[in-house]
């Protein structure tokens, strides 16, 4: 006996329907999805990047430094070297070096040296670094150029030490400045 109610509804075969409001996600909600996940990772890798950036530029302004305080202590020296040899305080220092080219120094080598101190027509050569110095004569190229530029007033002069470099993420200087003094009678 088969018997047909027609207040039962009969069971589907194969595929079960879904609700409605339940068939999956939309194309709003997946471009809503692939935006979070697209924050979540671009996040993480730009904070790396700005890391890696802050991370070089304070590498080479630390050794920036130290290259622009080892040019001044050897111009300060060279200036007690005079006044002990009997010449002239600025003697070899200022000449060429008071044009705003500037020039380059060696503090590698010695007072008497004549390309210790060398005039720089335009653009300082690169430093080299022979794996113990910063020098002119040795090594390989660096990215840092050094340059001393020095404005004489009387028994007072100004020095200006000019460290440059480019790098990836562009041009930068480190600047330091001392005034010298003629302090012997």
């Amino acid at each position: 006996m088969n018997i047909k109610s027609k207040n039962k509804k009969a069971i589907p075969t194969g595929r079960q329907s879904i609700p409605i409001g339940r068939q999956g996600f939309t194309l709003i909600e997946t471009m809503v999805a692939l935006s979070i996940i697209t924050f979540a990772i671009l996040g993480p890798i730009s904070l790396a990047t700005y890391s890696v950036r802050t991370s070089t530029l304070v590498k080479n302004n630390v050794i920036a430094s130290f290259l622009a305080q080892d040019a001044m202590e050897y111009i300060k020296n060279w200036r007690d070297d005079n006044y002990l040899q009997g010449v002239d305080w600025l003697n070899k220092l200022k000449g060429p070096c008071a044009n705003p080219s500037g020039c380059r120094v060696d503090t590698t080598l010695s007072w008497d040296d004549n390309s210790a101190i060398v005039n720089c027509p335009g653009t300082c050569p690169l430093l080299q670094y022979d794996g113990s110095s910063y020098n002119h004569s040795s090594g390989d190229d660096t990215i840092f150029r050094r340059k001393y530029m020095i404005e004489e007033d009387g028994k007072e002069a100004k020095i200006s030490i000019i460290v440059s470099w480019d790098d990836k993420f562009g041009s930068h200087s480190f600047v330091w400045e001392d005034y010298l003094f003629d302090w012997h009678p």
